[in-house]
């Protein structure tokens, strides 16, 4: 009758195991035993737990007392619990994040991947000897406390510990657990979440500590700026006094922001804005050109500003000189954006110069007459004592003819100084061989001086297009110099080659060197280099200025 009621169930386990309690007499018992029934003409899949008996007349079997119960709704609940579980390892494993759980009883009775590969040690040997020689000394009460009374009320708990790595660093973990309850609201135990967040804790440690320092650092500006305030009213106070404008200029927009005294040397208005275009129409025709280059030079590469230029007065129409000195300043993209400048009116200095430039061309102009004479006395001398064979004012007489060579020089080089000035030196441009010019003056310096050893080295044929005698000039200075500031004896290397077009002109003497603070001055005109070994060495400082002028 049973398998006429419910045929479905033949070839299903639940009726082998009937069978076999038949057969063997021996009672069974199964729990949660899957067995498929047809229900309203659907196949619906159940679970039982099922108890059979054998029936005996006798000692025969006469059949078998079946017992069933439906657990479906249990057992699915456990394969849904199953499989959230399995769910839940999956998603621990792959978080990245610390992940645990603690049972009822206070263990924990799951770690993840990320766990054991943070801490470097697996989930048997931590059950094993515990927590305690990971978390640091100074934490380990502190944590236990607010677990265990977090545990005792099954409330939530937050905490923030230092254990140590895998590499026995100790990191900073924030610990979180939440609390489980089973479906009849029954302790479960705990799941936790941690995070090593120890980068984090030393940013805000370096916050907090920047934020004393900007504390710190806004009462000392406040200090500054109050100082700040009273220089620059004394740097104000000291232009006046030294009869100097000030102006910032953005080299951007052109605006500029300018002192009165600027505004007044200018001519321009007193009150209101002022743009770059104001100014430079100003400036004189002639200087127009240089005055732009400068800005623009100012501009791209942040070169220092210093100019010196004539301009015409705005309202008096008077032409006055002014020197502009001023730095570039550069923005927080790198950009340069501003000069900061101050101006002077050098018309005095320029007009006293120019007495004094005008005065030198009129002595050297006038010097070289009688000095050409003398020149001509001095040969025609030496001629009558060389046919005399008077040795004694033979020598005499060279010495005398050197020395007014000397001072022919010196005058030519007043006399270009006074030329290059009034823009009246003419370039004579050719082309020539610069390494036979080296030669021939090496030569010369080679049979005049008996002191020093002259050595040349140059590639043949290093041919140039320039003024052959000027270049001559400025070859025979830097060869005189290297003479008259080495000993006696020294060794003079001259070299001259081609490099990526352009003519690489050296020397190198072992004489007395030029320290590092008069660098900078060393082409200023009438400059010369203060010493105990240079006082006596004579010269006016005007060589190496005219050989400046004449390369640029």
């Amino acid at each position: 009758p049973l398998f006429e009621g419910v045929p479905e169930i033949v070839g299903q386990p639940i009726v082998d195991v009937l069978l076999g309690v038949y057969r063997t007499g021996i009672p069974l018992e199964l729990f949660g035993e899957e067995v498929s029934l047809i229900r309203e003409g659907m196949v619906e899949t159940g679970y039982y737990d099922v108890i059979y008996r054998p029936l005996y007349d006798g000692s025969i079997i006469t059949g078998v007392l079946g017992i069933a119960i439906d657990v479906t709704p249990q057992i699915r609940a456990k394969i849904a619990i199953e499989e959230s579980e399995v769910r839940f390892r999956t998603m621990a494993e792959g978080s990245g994040i610390l992940i645990s759980t603690i049972d009822v009883h206070g263990k924990v009775d799951y770690l993840n991947k990320t766990w054991v590969e943070f801490t470097g040690h697996s989930f048997a040997s931590l059950q094993e000897s515990g927590w305690e020689h990971i978390i640091h000394p100074d934490d380990f009460e502190k944590v236990s406390k607010i677990y265990l009374d977090s545990m005792a009320r099954h409330d939530p708990f937050v905490c923030e510990l230092r254990m140590l790595d895998a590499e026995q660093r100790y990191r900073w973990i924030r610990l979180k657990g939440a609390p489980r309850f089973d479906a009849n609201k029954n302790f479960q135990g705990y799941i936790c979440s941690g995070v090593d967040f120890t980068d984090e804790r030393q940013q805000l440690l370096e916050i907090a500590h920047i934020n004393v320092a900007l504390v710190r650092a806004n009462e000392q500006l406040e200090f500054t700026n109050e100082k700040l305030s009273h220089s620059e009213e004394d740097l104000q106070s000291a232009f006046n006094a030294a009869d100097l404008g000030s102006c910032s200029l953005d080299l951007k927009t052109g605006k500029a922001e300018m002192s009165p005294r600027y505004r007044s040397l200018y001519g321009l208005p007193l009150e209101g804005d002022i743009d770059w275009e104001m100014v430079i129409k100003a400036v004189e025709p002639e200087f127009l050109e240089e005055v732009n280059r400068a800005m623009v030079t100012a501009m791209k590469y942040g070169t220092p500003v210093d100019s010196t230029y004539a301009i015409r007065h705005l309202e008096t129409g008077e032409r006055r000189w002014m020197r502009v000195a001023g730095k570039v300043r550069a923005n927080e993209d790198g950009l340069f954006s501003h000069v900061y400048a101050v101006v002077m009116d050098v018309t005095v200095q320029k007009q006293d110069e120019q007495r004094k430039n005008d005065f030198i061309a009129m002595v050297s102009h006038e010097l070289k007459t009688p000095l050409t004479s003398v020149t001509g006395y001095t040969q025609v001398l030496k001629r009558m004592a060389s046919k005399s064979e008077d040795e004694r004012t033979s020598s005499l007489l060279e010495k005398m003819e050197l020395q007014v060579k000397k001072m022919s020089a010196m005058i030519n080089g007043f006399l270009n100084i006074s030329r290059l000035e009034a823009g009246k030196i003419q370039m004579e441009v050719q082309v020539f061989d610069m390494d036979l010019l080296i030669k021939e003056i090496v030569e010369e310096f080679t049979a005049t001086t008996s002191g020093h050893l002259i050595k040349y080295t140059g590639a043949q044929l290093n041919v140039v297009q320039a003024d052959k005698d000027k270049i001559g000039h400025v070859v025979n200075n830097l060869i005189s110099n290297a003479i008259k500031y080495s000993g006696s004896s020294s060794l003079i290397k001259i070299s001259c080659n081609s490099q990526e077009g352009e003519m690489l002109f050296s020397i190198q003497d072992q004489g007395i060197g030029v320290n590092s603070q008069d660098l900078p001055k060393l082409f200023d005109r009438y400059y010369r280099v203060q010493g105990s070994q240079s006082t006596t060495i004579s010269g006016f400082g005007i060589g190496l200025y005219l050989s400046a002028e004449i390369i640029e």
